[in-house]
């Protein structure tokens, strides 16, 4: 069966959870979505209460297991939520951008269409990411995450690696990868960057480009950090 197929008959499957949740039955229930999504959309609403509905989304979509697959699709397919996750990236806040990136990067990885996604997707995360691995903000654990969900799409989708670069993102990737200090936190983003990098390098038909842009092969092998 195809991923598109599959994500179709999980769908469905959800569209005949007809019965109203009950108790803790609410904490992971596709009817939880829509609910947390209203939340979101609530511009009144305290950073507290964003921060908390952002982080549930993370942990009801985290890990391999296939309904946390199907709440993703639920996310992203049935609720539509990824336009209001992006221009949630638009904070300082290290309370939101934390869970809200590690959200992203779960929805990145269970994306049945790595391209479409990388369409919508790449150019938000590439402008969240520092110049090197020497800037403070925004913090280890979310450019570490924000490397993960580019990772996520490029180890299947060209047009990922192509808009990576397109949007400039190539010399932030080489600044985290090559300038940092050697704290874990800032350590384990160099090695999520060079994994990205290592990635991008594997469509041979976008190294032209990358020359253009003054990278070289060097710029892409993987470091040992």
């Amino acid at each position: 069966m195809s991923d598109n197929s599959m994500r179709n008959q999980n769908l469905t499957i959800l569209s005949e959870v007809s019965r109203q949740p009950k108790g803790s039955e609410w904490l992971w229930h596709p009817k939880v979505v829509e609910m947390y999504k209203g939340v979101l959309q609530n511009r009144d609403i305290s950073s507290t209460s964003r921060e908390a509905a952002i982080g549930a989304l993370q942990n009801i979509t985290t890990g391999e297991a296939w309904w946390s697959s199907v709440l993703s699709g639920v996310v992203m397919e049935q609720e539509r939520m990824l336009p209001i996750l992006l221009d949630l990236l638009d904070t300082n806040s290290e309370m939101e951008l934390r869970p809200l990136t590690g959200l992203l990067k779960n929805l990145a990885g269970h994306s049945a269409n790595k391209d479409h996604m990388a369409k919508n997707m790449v150019n938000a995360l590439v402008s969240k990411l520092p110049c090197d691995g020497l800037q403070k903000t925004p913090s280890s654990e979310v450019v570490s995450n924000l490397c993960a969900a580019l990772n996520h799409l490029v180890t299947c989708s060209s047009i990922a690696a192509r808009d990576i670069s397109y949007f400039n993102g190539l010399p932030k990737l080489v600044g985290i990868k090559s300038f940092h200090d050697n704290s874990p936190g800032s350590i384990k983003t160099a090695k999520a960057a060079s994994t990205v990098l290592y990635n991008m390098f594997q469509y041979n038909k976008l190294h032209k480009d990358y020359k253009q842009k003054g990278f070289t092969r060097q710029d892409f092998t993987e470091a040992t950090i």
